[in-house]
C-alpha cells in the first residue's frame, strides 16, 4: 500500500492531458476567465473607493457628527476609508494577476515527465523523472471555494512520491466519466490505479481494472475481512427476509443534522405564529408551513440497501413511499470501499461498477461503513 505525505497543489479547474501524440506538453495554470471576473471586481471595488475620494460633491464629514448618536467617535475618516478600499481593490487585482503568472508547464515523452514549474516570484524550477518510478494513477476528491461558490474539484494524476514530480492527468468539477477517465490513464501509462479509501491509498493493478470483485476473490487476489463474531453496529439494522436482506440506517435522534432540522422546524414554526398572531393567514404561513412539511420529510427520510440474489438496491424511505435511488448486478462490482467527502469531512459507502456508483450511508460513522463494507464483499463473494 502506497503512503501519501502531502497532497499536490494544482492550479487548472479544467484539465486533461493528451496522451494520443507524443511527445506533448501542456500548461497547467489558473483559468483566464478567473483572471478576467477577479480583476473586474477588484476594478470596481477600487473605482469606487477612487470616485467617494474625489468626485463626491457633497463632503459628508461635517454632517456626520449630526447625524451620529451622542458620544460616538469615528475610528475612521471618510477619507482614510475611501483608500483602504482603493488599496484593497489593487491588493486583489495584483494577487490575481501574479497568481496567473504563476504556471506548470509538463512535458511527456512517453517515456518521462518533465515539468517547469514557474513561481510567482519569477524563478524557475525543473523537475524530471521517467515513468516507471511513479507509483501509481491517483483519483481523488479536493474541496474548491470559488468565492462564496463552494464544490469539489475531482482529480486524477501521475503519483510520484515527491508532491513536486506529481503531474495532473485530468481535473474537472463534474464527477461525470471520472472512474472511466481514471480507467484509462492507468491502462495508458500502464500504473497501477489509486483511490484514497479510509484504509489509505488501495492499489488496484492495471490489468485488473475491469475485473469484478467476484473474479478477484476467485483469482486469490481479495479476501473476506467479514468477522461473524462482530457484533452489529448500533446505526445499523439488518433484517433478514426469505428473498432477501436488508440493511437499514437506524434513527439518530442527536447528530447534528437532526438538531439543524429541527432549529428550521422551529424557526418556521414561530414565523407561523407570529404571522397569524398579526396578520392572521398569509403567505408567510403557507411558506413556513412549507418549510416544516419538507424538513419533517427529511428528517424521517431513512436509507437502506436491499441485497437480493442477483444485485444490490440502494433505497430512500420516505414517511409514505420508497424511492429507489440505484441497482447494481452483483456481477458487475468491481469496487466497495469508504470514502471521505473533503467539505463535510465525513464518510460515505461508494459501490461502483463500471458505469455506476452508488453512495450510501452519508451520517454513518467511519467504523459503521467497514461493517457494512465487509458485510456486503463477504455476500458477494460467498
Amino acid at each position: 500500500m502506497a503512503k501519501q505525505s502531502k497532497t499536490a497543489q494544482h492550479l487548472s479547474h479544467k484539465f486533461e492531458m493528451p496522451l494520443d501524440t507524443l511527445p506533448m506538453k501542456i500548461s497547467d495554470r489558473m483559468p483566464f476567465y478567473v483572471v478576467v471576473v477577479g480583476c473586474c471586481c477588484a476594478l470596481v471595488l477600487a473605482a469606487l473607493g477612487l470616485f467617494d475620494l474625489f468626485w463626491t460633491e457633497e463632503d459628508l464629514s461635517q454632517d456626520f457628527p449630526k447625524l451620529a448618536p451622542r458620544g460616538y467617535d469615528s475610528i475612521l475618516s471618510p477619507v482614510w476609508f475611501d483608500v483602504i478600499v482603493c488599496l484593497i481593490g489593487i491588493g486583489i487585482m495584483g494577487a490575481v494577476i501574479a497568481n496567473y503568472l504563476r504556471y506548470r508547464k509538463i512535458f511527456f515523452d512517453g517515456e518521462s515527465f518533465k515539468i517547469i514549474d514557474r513561481l510567482r516570484s519569477g524563478k524557475k524550477i525543473t523537475y524530471q523523472d521517467k515513468l516507471k518510478n511513479y507509483e501509481g494513477v491517483l483519483l481523488r476528491i479536493e474541496f474548491l471555494q470559488r468565492g462564496f461558490i463552494n464544490c469539489n474539484r475531482y482529480i486524477i494524476e501521475a503519483l510520484h512520491k515527491d508532491n513536486r514530480k506529481t503531474v495532473p492527468l485530468f481535473i474537472a468539477v463534474s464527477p461525470k466519466n471520472m472512474r472511466q477517465k481514471w480507467k484509462f490513464f492507468a491502462k495508458k501509462l500502464n500504473l497501477p490505479a489509486l483511490m484514497i479509501t479510509n484504509e489509505g491509498i488501495v492499489k488496484r493493478n492495471a490489468e485488473d481494472l475491469d475485473k469484478s470483485l467476484i473474479e478477484l476473490y476467485k483469482e486469490g487476489k481479495i479476501k473476506s475481512k467479514y468477522d461473524f463474531n462482530e457484533p452489529l453496529p448500533k446505526s445499523v439494522i439488518l433484517v433478514r427476509k426469505s428473498d432477501k436482506k436488508i440493511i437499514k440506517v437506524a434513527k439518530v435522534l442527536c447528530d447534528a443534522y437532526t438538531f439543524i432540522g429541527w432549529g428550521i422546524v422551529l424557526i418556521a414554526a414561530a414565523m407561523t405564529a407570529l404571522a397569524i398572531h398579526q396578520n392572521g393567514l398569509n403567505a408567510l404561513v403557507v411558506c413556513a408551513a412549507l418549510i416544516i412539511c419538507a424538513t419533517a420529510v427529511v428528517l424521517y427520510r431513512r436509507d437502506k440497501i436491499a441485497i437480493k440474489k442477483y444485485k444490490f438496491v440502494i433505497v430512500h424511505k420516505f414517511p409514505f413511499k420508497n424511492k429507489k435511488k440505484g441497482e447494481i448486478n452483483k456481477a458487475e462490482i468491481e469496487d466497495i470501499e469508504v470514502m471521505q467527502n473533503p467539505a463535510s469531512e465525513r464518510y460515505y459507502l461508494v459501490i461502483s461498477s463500471q458505469n455506476k456508483s452508488l453512495l450510501f450511508g452519508k451520517k454513518l460513522p467511519p467504523e459503521d461503513l467497514i461493517w457494512i463494507k465487509n458485510y456486503l464483499v463477504n455476500d458477494l463473494i460467498k
